[in-house]
């Protein structure tokens, strides 16, 4: 197994791969300017996934003839020794709409070096523009981006935080 996506946040100080704070992370509803912008890579604005944020998975499907539903996500917290648990929100892009919504209705919570997964809706995208056949190249895909929060007074250190989108529903 391998998750498809790692971040990393910091309570106290900075140290190796954690550059940002635990709990600095914001809602994206409101946080990109203009409510329900996304996120954007400077080199193609259109990609949401590859944006300038490191909490978010993209769930691109390639190959396939139909796409393939994102049914969860599980995400994996590793923290210093004694860590409490986090929670933390997921939020899932729709271009129809321009805007980010949230996908669980209260705090999931995260325990330390345990898997925890999310029930995720999946409005995958539609067949790009050009690729009449439905089976080759993308299938459009889904974004999703998770927003820790810590719980009181988390230990201090780095935190990781794995995700992966799980495509079956057993």
């Amino acid at each position: 197994m391998q998750f498809s996506k790692v971040f990393y946040r910091y309570v106290t100080s900075a140290a190796g791969p954690a550059t940002i704070a635990i709990g600095a992370d914001q809602d994206p509803t409101t946080v990109y300017g203009t409510e329900g912008t996304p996120p954007q890579n400077q080199s193609n604005p259109k990609l949401v996934s590859a944006a300038n944020v490191d909490n978010g998975i993209g769930c691109r499907v390639n190959g396939q003839s139909a796409p393939v539903a994102v049914h969860r996500i599980a995400v994996a917290m590793c923290g210093p020794t004694g860590a409490a648990s986090c929670t933390a929100n997921l939020y899932v892009w729709d271009a129809l709409t321009m805007h980010w919504y949230l996908v669980n209705s209260s705090p999931v919570t995260l325990a330390q070096n345990t898997l925890t997964f999310i029930d995720a809706v999946s409005p995958c995208e539609p067949v790009p523009a050009g690729n009449s056949s439905g089976t080759s190249g993308s299938q459009g895909g889904v974004d999703y981006q998770l927003v820790v929060i810590p719980a009181g007074s988390p230990t201090a250190g780095v935190y990781s935080f794995a995700m992966a989108a799980i495509l079956n529903d057993t």
